[in-house]
């Protein structure tokens, strides 16, 4: 049967259709986009090198290198630290492959790069020296960066939605920290939530607001404006939100990588500083973690094998199986803080309760009050 709509009812149709869009977008940003991403290739780098000789080899290892302790600490200026430059010492027994590729001009610094160098590191064996080194170690799970941007050009300002100088900027800062970053849709709702004036502003509440939808919890705000040096040069203003922190930062008359690298490294510090962890903040005894909801064999190995893969741990021992719950001795790197928060990335387990004591009570022969750290449910 057709069905056929007047002007009234067309309208009625495309508005609901409207709606329906809006929802469905909401619920892929919530559902895709809030996630954590588990960052490949954090033991790997890619350097410019001249030729194929042995001497560009060694310094591309060891410029590699680097860059990969960055990446894995979370800290600026490590490869000036005393403790890495004792690892960076032993960079040949930490290669385990590389292979040259030929560079593109696009990507040549200078006209005598012909290669770039592409070098693996053995993950088990640098974490071991990080570990030695009381260094931190920044595991492969991480939360996404949501990046609002404003630009004033031409005296007239605009949110930044599509590419750009300083967008692309971003991008490769942020992959050079391997930090996952996304952006706000710019639809009718993030125009709702969040106007132009707020941006520029740096209102902390409508940008919280706009970026709730996102379920993130690092926030960026950046606004430029032009420099009186010229094209290329840019002044600006940025707002980092994280953990109840709000930092602020003045960029003057800086280049456009410049400032995108410095943009990058504060949020990668910050997060870093959160989620690294080190040998010296271990609370010094195993931490206790009852686990419910393991109710097959299968379960039990993936649950050794979840926490036996976390950056924060170093041992995992059962101690007890009572029906379908699983109580942990987990000795780990970093604080219990630390811990918690690695495992709220991933959504591998709820939160049943935090310092709880199991509801039923102990078979004969057990400890009476048992007292756990964490509370947690296995989602499946």
């Amino acid at each position: 049967m057709a069905v056929f709509l007047n002007r009234r009812g067309r309208l009625l149709h495309l508005t609901l259709m409207s709606l329906l869009g809006m929802l469905i977008s909401n619920l892929w940003v919530t559902r895709v986009l809030a996630e954590s991403v588990s960052v490949s290739n954090l033991y790997e780098a890619r350097v410019p090198v001249s030729d194929q000789s042995e001497s560009s080899r060694e310094a591309g290892f060891q410029l590699g290198l680097e860059n990969v302790l960055k990446r894995v600490t979370g800290k600026a200026s490590v490869s000036t630290l005393p403790e890495a430059a004792d690892i960076i010492k032993q960079v040949d027994s930490l290669v385990s492959q590389f292979n040259y590729r030929d560079l593109p001009e696009s990507e040549r610094s200078n006209p005598y790069q012909r290669y770039f160098l592409q070098v693996s590191f053995n993950e088990k064996a640098l974490n071991g020296l990080l570990r030695q080194s009381g260094l931190p170690i920044w595991g492969a799970v991480r939360p996404p960066v949501l990046v609002w941007m404003a630009q004033e050009e031409r005296g007239r300002r605009d949110m930044v939605s599509g590419e750009s100088i300083l967008k692309n900027g971003i991008d490769a800062a942020a992959k050079g920290w391997g930090v996952p970053v996304i952006y706000p849709l710019y639809d009718f709702e993030d125009a709702s939530a969040l106007t132009t004036s707020d941006l520029w502003g740096m209102f902390i509440d409508p940008i919280q607001q706009a970026s709730q939808r996102y379920g993130v919890n690092t926030v960026l705000a950046v606004r430029v404006w032009p420099s009186v040096r010229g094209e290329g040069y840019f002044n600006a203003r940025s707002l980092l939100l994280f953990q109840q922190q709000a930092i602020s930062a003045d960029y003057r008359d800086i280049a456009a990588k410049d400032l995108t690298d410095k943009l990058m490294t504060t949020a990668a510090s910050h997060m870093a500083s959160y989620y690294a962890v080190a040998a010296d903040g271990s609370p010094g005894r195993p931490v206790r973690v009852a686990v419910d909801g393991i109710d097959t064999v299968s379960d039990y190995a993936s649950l050794i094998q979840y926490f036996d893969g976390l950056t924060a741990v170093r041992q995992v021992i059962p101690v007890r199986v009572r029906g379908s719950q699983v109580l942990l001795e987990v000795t780990i790197d970093g604080s219990m803080e630390q811990l918690s928060a690695t495992i709220k990335l991933d959504r591998t387990l709820s939160v049943v309760a935090v310092a709880a004591q199991p509801q039923q009570p102990e078979e004969e022969g057990m400890v009476n009050h048992w007292l756990v750290d964490f509370d947690y449910r296995w989602v499946k």
